[in-house]
């Protein structure tokens, strides 16, 4: 295990954070110069447990532990967003972070001893639902908690983005949670973000107004300087004259923004977030599959005839996403464990894709996409299956060689 990636080693002593992720002979401390961590060594590690009353967090346990694996995976798919989780093992009478709010919504479990949580209101409504983490607080910035709560082994705490937060072990009882943490970059905002910027680019295409040049006045009635407050005693014609020019310069630019907001492409921008989360999500375990994996896969996909029948693998394990005029299928039956929520590459392999497919994304010519949603979309694909005789997709060997990549890639499998 690595310092940083896999486990962290960390204090909250007299209001002041420490991260110890160090061994005792100085090795496993981050690179000066790549930045990279060394392994941690357990002997330091569980020395300073005891020793100095350090709390360990295990990042992204699901990497290894199929119960989690199969739990977070179910998650996701119920919450239609990436999941992850972190493990908190901390001794007795201690604490292990200073008081802060987090980007994500967190699902505590206690497991094992007794911890108890402080839980204070946003200090701000500027800080309600934030999409980025905070500093560490200082107790003097929280304010009183409107919570407090000792949790027990089976107790969840629910806690959601933006929750200034803490907690300390009991006297002589450790505590060993798990936190699960989702909705992370997953707002209106992040759908917005999306869309803006085809938005703008169709407007500009389109309204001949976007690309004219503003006026050589531009310039000195916006800015800093030309947004007004006091003008003090000079010539208040002038000033007029300028608030009335500024004016009218910003309600071009408002009429020119409501051309681009008229374009938001928002179904577009939602398959984008999907195409997202396919390349986010943890690969389905074997025990939520529709079928064995011995019916999907490369040497699966070279049975496949017109009588065949296939079936989904997973619903909801597919998006479909138009780019560049070709239509596009991501997936997540190629994603490893190894490098969930750190957005590595996937460390199963994949020697047996198509040269012109990349890891979990496979393309379409437009034509398919009737046959491709039924593949993926209907009732026949998540119950009974479909015949491939059926799918109004033509010529013959489009038809085949559309289901044996579709099939290939794990999405499929073949039943009959």
């Amino acid at each position: 295990m690595k310092y940083g990636i896999n486990v962290d080693v960390t204090t909250y002593k007299n209001g002041v954070r420490d991260t110890h992720n160090v061994n005792d002979d100085g090795s496993g401390g981050a690179d000066p110069i790549s930045g990279e961590t060394g392994t941690a060594d357990s002997a330091t590690i569980w020395r300073r447990f005891d020793t100095e009353k350090a709390s360990l967090r295990v990042l992204h346990p699901q990497r290894w532990r199929d119960p989690l694996w199969k739990m977070l995976s179910s998650l996701e798919t119920f919450w239609r967003c990436s999941t992850g989780c972190n493990v908190y093992l901390t001794p007795p009478d201690s604490q292990g972070f200073a008081p802060h709010f987090d980007d994500i919504d967190a699902f505590v479990l206690q497991l094992e001893g007794k911890k108890l949580w402080k839980v204070y209101a946003p200090r701000s409504e500027r800080e309600m639902l934030p999409r980025y983490s905070s500093a560490n607080f200082s107790r003097g910035e929280i304010g009183e908690p409107v919570l407090e709560v000792v949790l027990e082994p089976g107790d969840l705490l629910y806690m959601p983005r933006g929750t200034v937060h803490q907690a300390m072990c009991v006297e002589k009882t450790h505590s060993l949670h798990v936190t699960l943490s989702t909705n992370q970059f997953n707002t209106w905002a992040d759908v917005l973000e999306l869309a803006f910027p085809e938005a703008l680019r169709r407007a500009v295409e389109e309204v001949p107004a976007l690309r004219r040049c503003p006026p050589p006045d531009f310039l000195d009635n916006l800015g800093v300087a030309a947004q007004g407050g006091d003008e003090g005693e000079g010539d208040e014609g002038a000033a007029d004259d300028q608030t009335s020019r500024r004016d009218q310069l910003l309600g071009v630019l408002n009429e020119l923004a409501s051309a681009v907001m008229r374009r938001l492409p928002f179904d577009a921008a939602a398959d984008q977030l999907g195409a997202r989360l396919m390349k986010q999500r943890l690969p389905p375990p074997p025990s939520h599959l529709s079928s064995s994996k011995t019916s999907t896969g490369v040497t699966a996909s070279n049975g496949v005839t017109n009588t065949s029948v296939v079936r989904l693998m997973q619903e909801n394990g597919a998006r479909i996403v138009i780019e560049d005029e070709t239509l596009a299928v991501y997936h997540s039956f190629e994603n490893g464990r190894l490098y969930h929520m750190e957005g590595g590459d996937d460390e199963d392999g994949g020697d047996d894709k198509e040269d012109d497919d990349e890891l979990g994304v496979l393309f379409f010519d437009q034509a398919c996409g009737p046959a491709i949603e039924i593949l993926l979309f209907s009732e026949d694909a998540i119950d009974t299956g479909v015949e491939i005789g059926d799918l109004p997709l033509w010529p013959e060997d489009v038809k085949l060689e559309t289901v044996r990549r579709l099939v290939g890639a794990g999405i499929l499998a073949v039943v009959r």
